[in-house]
């Protein structure tokens, strides 16, 4: 497998600047968040991008288009699609990538700053949850 040049900050808000014209909610790329339901909950997502649990990422990417959606309430991306991974801080993003390249989705790359960094850097481009 080829090496896959991860995204940094700058590039990853270049890519959600490009689409704030339109919609941030469907973006021309999947922004996929592979940490928890939980961590997810607690810390909030990158405005725009769907969750999509690294143990889940295998499952996913080899099931019916259907039972995708169903399961995790977003189109299933075509092998030609654009998508970004991340998670807290790296890692498991990477694996998530290394999956979808595995499984033909040569377009999938990571941001390997995680939400730890992005909520440092553009906390107003977070989606936040109520607290309960």
């Amino acid at each position: 497998m080829k090496s896959v040049k991860p995204l940094t900050a700058a590039e990853l808000l270049k890519k959600l600047d490009l689409t704030k014209k339109a919609t941030m909610v469907l973006l021309p790329f999947y922004l996929l968040d592979v940490r928890s339901a939980y961590e997810a909950e607690r810390t909030g997502l990158i405005f725009g991008s769907y969750l999509f649990p690294c143990d889940e990422v295998y499952y996913g990417l080899t099931t019916h288009a259907n039972k995708f959606e169903q399961r995790f309430a977003f189109t299933l991306p075509q092998k030609h699609d654009e998508i970004v991974f991340y998670c807290d801080h790296g890692k498991r993003a990477q694996i998530a990538c290394a999956m979808a390249h595995h499984l033909g989705y040569v377009k999938a790359t990571h941001y390997p700053g995680g939400i730890r960094e992005w909520s440092q850097l553009h906390p107003d481009r977070m989606l936040k949850f109520p607290e309960r």
